[in-house]
């Protein structure tokens, strides 16, 4: 299991359609993103996007997420606004 300040794009670029959990909910990894950091002091931000078949019970907060691999973690997670699915993302920074 990994510290949460450990976790790295590299941890779930080969995860694409697994099934991760928040909280009490199955949710499934999308896309991983990485993108620039804001100063050459800090890491580059990792965006998870996950799928859910039902809707959180909440919209946006620090909730559980948990994989078999990579241990659970006390993430901040919040909606997307899509159209056609029910989208959460999670920014590692």
């Amino acid at each position: 299991m990994k510290n949460t300040e450990d976790l790295v794009s590299e941890d779930f670029e080969s995860r694409i359609d697994e099934t991760f959990m928040i909280d009490d909910n199955e949710v499934s990894l999308k896309s991983v993103d990485v993108r620039d950091a804001p100063s050459p002091k800090m890491r580059k931000p990792v965006s998870l996007l996950l799928k859910s078949e039902e809707p959180l019970p909440v919209e946006d907060g620090v909730l559980g997420f948990a994989h078999p691999d990579l241990g659970q973690h006390m993430l901040l997670v919040h909606r997307v606004a899509d159209p056609d699915d029910i989208l959460y993302e999670i920014i590692l920074a």
